[in-house]
């Protein structure tokens, strides 16, 4: 027994040098990265906490082209237990200084960002997460909470045209600001991405461009604004031009009362405003158009969503469907033209 007690402590002497040498060479690895780069600063010391290999950062400073970026420290490392997983405690605070423009602070309380690497899919990027609460800008509260992952999933049989790769990306925000309205809204629910190309080993040392999108689907997107509520169905793709292209639609009802919100948010004139409201206004008299069991229910299969093209059920009773187009790079609501399309490619 004495042996083993011996031989247990000579183990974790080994392991803590082996452990203390690795972040003392990984921070003078950094330092020598930085040394010569005119657009990062920083102060880089091994980080020296238990169960993790990482580093300490302080006074950083990152400067680009549209301007600069500073803030007073954060940690980046790896866990022992999850090795492919790289972990970045977020600053409280970040200034942003444009080149053109007024500074603007952003502080936040609790804010992690985690990336995993796959290394049997040439280091692509298989998972990313990203959490923050308390959110300010220029201490004006924009959000109570953010929680958004996204997981690299198979490209399933809805994959538009040119997909490689599809990933799932779980939104969830609580307390968002909502133009100059007083109540906040909450979003929640699952996001189908796909892109022409795999974030791999050439995508994160920048010798091959980042993927574009090639299309998006959701089902059952949900959106609550003080009492009300509604959901976003829908499925675009890009087109030649790279614009949104397709069709999608938001169930509630409270379709007029979502539509004052939006003007009195600044999020939508006032011109297009009143014939949106006359739809909503006849379209809410008429009667639902289907039994609610006809409705597409809800995906809980992970991969359900990349398999099933997502099509617009029927509202469901007493709600409202509230259809919106994008086709040739022009959007509209119904029959009221919007403007653009978005584009989502080829920037």
């Amino acid at each position: 027994m004495k042996k083993l007690l011996i031989i247990l402590a000579i183990l974790v002497i080994l392991l803590s040098g082996a452990w203390y040498g690795a972040e003392t060479w990984m921070s003078r690895l950094a330092r020598d990265a930085i040394a010569g780069r005119q657009d990062v600063s920083a102060e880089i010391t091994p980080m020296r906490k238990a169960g993790m290999l990482g580093l300490q950062l302080q006074n950083v400073e990152l400067a680009g082209g549209n301007g600069q970026a500073s803030f007073p420290d954060a940690q980046t490392y790896v866990s022992w237990r999850a090795p492919s997983t790289l972990a970045v405690d977020l600053p409280d605070q970040v200034t942003l200084r444009p080149a053109n423009g007024a500074p603007t602070t952003i502080a936040l309380s609790q804010g992690q960002a985690v990336t995993t690497i796959a290394a049997t899919r040439g280091f692509a990027i298989s998972h990313v997460g990203l959490t923050g609460r308390e959110v300010m800008i220029d201490e004006i509260p924009v959000a109570d909470a953010i929680d958004v992952t996204a997981d690299l999933t198979h490209r399933g049989g809805a994959a538009p045209a040119g997909s490689v790769a599809s990933y799932r990306v779980n939104l969830s925000g609580s307390g968002l600001a909502f133009g100059a309205l007083p109540e906040r809204l909450d979003v929640f629910g699952p996001v189908q991405v796909w892109l022409d190309g795999l974030p791999d080993r050439a995508t994160l040392d920048g010798s091959a461009p980042p993927p574009q999108l090639t299309g998006l689907q959701t089902q059952n997107l949900t959106f609550t604004l003080g009492e009300m509520t509604a959901r976003l169905t829908g499925r675009v793709e890009a087109d030649a031009e790279g614009f949104a292209s397709g069709q999608a639609a938001i169930y509630t009802t409270d379709g007029p009362a979502f539509v004052e919100a939006a003007v009195q948010a600044g999020l939508l004139p006032q011109d297009v405003a009143g014939p949106l409201q006359a739809i909503l206004t006849r379209a809410a008299g008429e009667p639902a158009d289907a039994d609610p069991d006809d409705a597409t229910p809800e995906n809980t299969d992970e991969n359900a969503l990349a398999d099933e093209v997502v099509t617009l059920p029927p509202a469901a009773p007493g709600e409202v469907r509230l259809p919106i187009f994008m086709q040739d790079g022009m959007m509209r609501f119904g029959p009221v033209p919007l403007g653009p399309a978005p584009r989502i490619a080829g920037f």
